[in-house]
């Protein structure tokens, strides 16, 4: 007899099957763990750092987009709502480089580490957070701009990103 709880267990018994695998920085080894040779990778070959096909915090696989051939890794898990090493990540080297903008005072600094965690988490304040981000990363000046987009630009959705960067 076929049971909610078993039809359940079968579709996450998929999903794990077809989890992506990906480094904690955010470097994508494989969309397609089940189909892939590369799928028992424990280190990245590009940086070095530590592989995972699941959520730290929850154990969820990370999902994979078959269907997708332009695949970002998600931000966030879908099962717990925990950032992602790889988000995680740049948001702290993003909030470490806007202390080290000298032209900014310390209010405007910590404003602007704030809009750069709304506009990650692209929650209903992202409108002012963009407006916020703008300013701020124009009034530090110098390879500001260039700089938090290198770090942001794969771990904002692709609204802000063409909000923010044009693309």
């Amino acid at each position: 007899m076929i049971t909610s709880s078993s039809v359940e267990e079968a579709s996450l018994v998929a999903e794990a099957r077809d989890s992506a695998l990906i480094c904690t920085q955010g470097h994508v080894i494989t969309r397609w763990m089940a189909y892939s040779p590369h799928g028992d990778r424990r280190f990245c070959e590009e940086c070095g750092s530590p592989t995972l096909s699941s959520c730290p915090s929850c154990g969820a696989p990370i999902p994979s987009d078959a269907g997708n051939y332009a695949y970002r890794p998600p931000r966030f898990c879908r099962a717990c709502g925990a950032p992602y090493p790889w988000t995680e990540a740049a948001i702290a080297a993003a909030h470490a480089y806007a202390d080290t903008l000298h032209r900014l005072s310390r209010q405007e600094r910590e404003l602007l580490k704030g809009a750069i965690t709304d506009l990650v988490r692209d929650d209903a304040g992202r409108q002012g957070a963009a407006l916020r981000y703008r300013a701020l990363v124009a009034k530090a000046g110098g390879a500001a701009w260039d700089v938090f987009h290198d770090i942001l630009v794969n771990v904002v959705s692709e609204a802000i990103r063409r909000s923010l960067y044009g693309a």
